[in-house]
């Protein structure tokens, strides 16, 4: 999921996430906190800057009590273990046949791959539900079998839901469209990797704008033809930027996707940079890929500029 993709470039998730695994203390992560969005020695935070900054962090801290380490997990993965039960209605489970022994029969092999795949595959679509693996044997009273069957269910003491719930989360949104979202995650990607990349080539690399960067070549040096053009693809790139920014920040606090305007963090810290390399090592193959390419693209880039 790209909103999976964008958290893990949140300065203020990773912090979430350090509270979890590193069991910060209080002072020690409201210190991480505030460093993050304090400006240097310039500018001090304010006691009222500093309550709202950690009334927005309760919102990341609830986003991550519901989305949780995203850094290890490849999507699939993740989406099994968590995305399923944020995103999906209350499971509606069927009764399923794994398979059917015939007389005298002795395929076992056979239905262990039966098993295996219910258990793999059939049940892990159904959400996991708790279930019964029965023996019914056939050619006898059916209505002898369901009230066996029905005994047996009352056994396992499962409680029904009265009613089924919607998911907590929904999967689409107002103007959802995964490639400008792409564009964003690609930027950020961008930008982690060499920070000092001229804005113009990042826009070009990313893909901001196709219009402005016919005849920019970021393999080449500016010369009097092209800088002006260079000028405009670095003053969209920088908007761009915010934008994707934004919406790592507001997706962290489980508004996605947002480009609600607030303060930013100090972005490029070693655990963003982390958080995509794991990207690399961890992330579904597709992402996997694309992300690598991007990368060997930086670096040609940077080794033709030196």
């Amino acid at each position: 999921m790209l909103m999976i993709e964008i958290l893990k470039y949140s300065p203020t998730y990773e912090l979430a996430h350090r509270i979890d695994k590193e069991k910060l203390s209080e002072d020690e992560w409201q210190d991480a906190l505030f460093n993050m969005y304090a400006d240097g020695i310039t500018k001090k935070l304010t006691h009222k800057e500093k309550q709202s900054l950690l009334d927005d962090f309760d919102l990341v801290l609830k986003t991550y009590s519901e989305y949780g380490d995203i850094s290890l997990e490849d999507s699939h993965r993740w989406w099994q273990e968590v995305g399923m039960k944020l995103y999906t209605a209350d499971y509606n489970p069927n009764v399923a046949q794994i398979d059917r022994i015939d007389k005298a029969e002795t395929a076992y092999e056979r239905l262990h791959s039966a098993l295996d795949t219910y258990l793999e595959t059939t049940l892990v679509q159904q959400g996991k539900p708790p279930a019964l693996i029965l023996s019914v044997p056939l050619g006898m009273n059916k209505q002898f079998i369901l009230n066996q069957v029905s005994d047996l269910i009352d056994q396992a003491n499962v409680p029904v839901p009265p009613i089924a719930q919607k998911g907590k989360k929904t999967l689409t949104a107002e103007r959802l469209r995964a490639e400008p979202l792409f564009m964003a995650m690609c930027l950020l990607m961008y930008k982690i990797q060499n920070p000092n990349m001229a804005l113009w080539r990042l826009g070009v690399l990313a893909n901001v704008s196709p219009k402005n960067a016919v005849g920019l070549n970021v393999n080449e040096k500016l010369n009097d033809d092209t800088i002006e053009q260079a000028n405009r693809m670095a003053i969209l790139t920088s908007r761009a930027l915010k934008k994707a920014r934004l919406l790592s920040e507001n997706a962290a606090m489980g508004n996605f996707p947002s480009t609600e305007n607030r303060k930013l963090p100090v972005f490029y810290c070693e655990y963003v940079q982390k958080n995509y390399q794991d990207a690399l090592l961890y992330g579904g193959s597709t992402s996997r890929t694309r992300l690598r390419v991007k990368q060997a693209e930086i670096r040609k880039i940077i080794m033709a500029n030196k």
